[in-house]
């Protein structure tokens, strides 16, 4: 069945039949201007399908569903028919009246197929425009994702060389980075190089200054015990040469007591000779007794001197 509203259209089928599947729903402008009493006439299955909420449906579903509530119509109107047709009775007054009644919806039946033919025939010129706007918006939309796609394509292209640009500037950031640390740490180990060397140089000097001190302070020394030296070597010297004098004058003493003694001695063998002279022994025993006398007192002599050179020496 259909219904007609001031905002439009609407067209409503279910299944009465099978009791099961989707209804089709059409919204057509208003091209006609019913009478407003029309909705009030609807069913309250209509109604409540009316009230649903609606779902965007393909050409080709509704399609479908129009086919499916075109069949169920000839269902219908062929069960209409039947019941309208004559039957074999007595023509009485309730015959004519049946047949009245047939013809009246007879009547609205070719009124009812002819609105659906119209509903059907505005139905499909909506498709049609629909289909066209879907294929012109498709058209757009293709178009339009083309030169979106184009202009990504460029705005890609530009991020990529602007993206090598940057990496270029960047690598060439690092290598002057690189260049500039390499150049300072080049400068800096030539400044600790400096620094060393002259440290070096300062620690050099303070040392040679200080070898220089230590060797002016040394020297010193050595000529502070060279003059102490030379002045205890001259008292040794002095209290050497005192003790030589007094040795030698101590020598020459002995010397001249040993010649005193010798003289003594020799008088006093001379004068032992001369006493014996006259003693009754041969001269040659006399010689050997005078000889090893001689011997012994010249043994004794040399002793002593010897002795006296070593005491003195």
């Amino acid at each position: 069945m259909a219904s007609s509203s001031p905002s439009g259209v609407e067209l409503k089928d279910s299944e009465t039949m099978s009791g099961a599947g989707a209804g089709v729903a059409l919204s057509f402008p208003a091209n006609d201007s019913p009478s407003p009493s029309s909705t009030s006439k609807l069913p309250r299955r209509l109604r409540r399908r009316l009230s649903e909420s609606r779902c965007p449906s393909t050409a080709e579903e509704i399609e479908a569903k129009l086919k499916e509530a075109d069949l169920r119509r000839q269902q219908f109107y062929e069960v209409l028919s039947n019941k309208a047709r004559p039957k074999q009775r007595s023509l009485s007054r309730s015959s004519f009246q049946d047949v009245e009644l047939g013809q009246r919806l007879e009547a609205k039946l070719n009124a009812a197929e002819q609105k659906r033919s119209s509903i059907i025939a505005e139905a499909r010129m909506r498709l049609a425009r629909l289909d066209e706007m879907r294929q012109a918006a498709k058209s757009g939309v293709e178009m339009r994702v083309e030169k979106q796609r184009g202009e990504l394509v460029k705005k890609v292209e530009s991020r990529v060389r602007q993206a090598e640009a940057n990496r270029m500037l960047l690598l060439k950031l690092r290598r002057q980075r690189r260049a500039a640390r390499k150049e300072r740490t080049a400068q800096s180990l030539m400044r600790r190089t400096m620094q060393e060397s002259k440290y070096k140089e300062c620690v050099r000097a303070a040392i040679h200054q200080k070898r220089v001190a230590a060797e002016r302070k040394r020297l010193a020394l050595l000529e502070a015990e060279r003059l102490k030296a030379q002045a205890r070597l001259l008292q040794v010297q002095k209290a050497a040469n005192s003790v030589h004098v007094q040795r030698e004058m101590e020598r020459i003493k002995k010397k001249h007591e040993l010649e005193d003694r010798l003289q003594r001695a020799r008088k006093q063998r001379i004068e032992f000779l001369r006493q014996r002279k006259g003693a009754n022994c041969s001269p040659f025993a006399y010689d050997i007794v005078t000889h090893e006398q001689a011997e012994n007192l010249a043994r004794k002599l040399s002793w002593c001197w010897r002795q006296f050179m070593k005491s003195s020496g």
